[in-house]
């Protein structure tokens, strides 16, 4: 979940630099910078997901109540064919 997690934050710190950001520099286009993380950030948040997918589609949480009101979650991995 770390490359949702890092996608999402180059995105917000692309879009911040992009919209946000003023400053003049003959040296860097903070704009452009901005473009360009906001680019990595949906790219790694694309792949992240799908490299994600398949687990959470392999686990199964199932809970079990006991008598005295608590419930226990239990995590299954379902076996592939």
């Amino acid at each position: 979940m770390a490359g949702v997690g890092v996608g999402l934050l180059l995105i917000a710190v692309g879009a911040i630099l992009r919209f946000a950001v003023y400053a003049p520099n003959q040296h860097a286009n903070w704009g452009t910078i901005g473009i360009i993380l906001m680019i990595v950030g949906a790219v790694g948040f694309i792949v992240g997901l799908i490299f994600e997918m398949p687990r959470r589609m392999r686990r199964q949480d199932t809970y079990i109540q006991r008598p005295d009101g608590s419930a226990e979650r239990v995590v299954q991995d379902r076996q592939t064919i």
